[in-house]
């Protein structure tokens, strides 16, 4: 029960919205991982930047970077994650977002990949079990945690659960995932990754502590981090759009 809990989106159900930029969309759904997920694609004549959005969420959290994107004519891809959006499933964990990410980006060919929260989890897995098949181009990865022992401290805390039922929840996501919850390290997965990598974290998100930004930064060196004082977690602001738009040009576009 403790682990359906600690799986089960309780946001981010339902059709999305078909308005804005995604009234002139190409929908399609692929099978993967037993489940039926939602892509949708823009098409443009330059590199292909491939979006992962995070748990009680859904592919329209991107409408506006999605704007700013086609508007410099990349080509662009989202998906709804498992349990989410207008994909089927009713869960999602860390690993089973891995392992679908991967195989969208084995059909989409993704120069760029950007990921907030979970979907920045399932990027750092996806280049650690998949060696050399991440983005050709460039990582951004936004409010992304690093251990998943934190997350289920405070779920623990917020549901008052008992030292055991945190040990049977161990123990289960051991069987359910092959992960230990403390062997769980996006941090330690994110040393995979061999592209330019830009992480962004905001001293004010009260999801994910900034300390799990500067833990994944420290991982690796190259990455460039950037620390807002201000942005959420959420990290839908005109401040992110520019910082990514930058480090993806940066990259350039031929």
């Amino acid at each position: 029960m403790a682990f359906r809990l600690f799986c089960l989106p309780r946001g981010g159900r339902g059709p999305v919205p078909m308005d804005g930029v995604f009234g002139h969309c190409n929908r399609s759904k692929a099978h993967y991982e037993n489940h039926d997920i939602q892509t949708y694609e823009w098409i443009g004549s330059g590199p292909t930047v491939l979006l992962v959005h995070g748990f009680h969420s859904n592919s329209y959290r991107w409408r506006a970077l999605v704007g700013r994107l086609i508007k410099e004519d990349y080509r662009v891809v989202a998906f709804d994650a498992p349990g989410h959006g207008d994909s089927s499933g009713k869960l999602l964990n860390a690993p089973l977002y891995a392992r679908v990410l991967h195989q969208v980006m084995q059909a989409q060919q993704p120069d760029f990949v950007i990921g907030h929260s979970i979907g920045g989890i399932a990027i750092c897995l996806q280049a650690h079990l998949n060696p050399g098949n991440g983005a050709q181009r460039g990582t951004v990865l936004l409010g992304t945690p690093s251990k998943l022992r934190y997350l289920t401290n405070d779920f623990k805390k917020i549901l008052d659960l008992s030292d055991r039922v945190i040990q049977n929840l161990d123990e289960y996501v051991k069987v359910e995932t092959g992960f230990t919850i403390d062997s769980f390290d996006a941090a330690a997965f994110a040393k995979a990754i061999s592209t330019p990598t830009l992480l962004v974290h905001a001293q004010d998100d009260r999801l994910i502590p900034v300390r799990d930004g500067r833990e994944i930064a420290a991982a690796n060196p190259e990455f460039t981090y950037l620390e807002y004082e201000e942005g959420g977690h959420s990290l839908l602001n005109s401040r992110t759009y520019r910082d990514v738009m930058q480090f993806l040009q940066s990259l350039g576009k031929d």
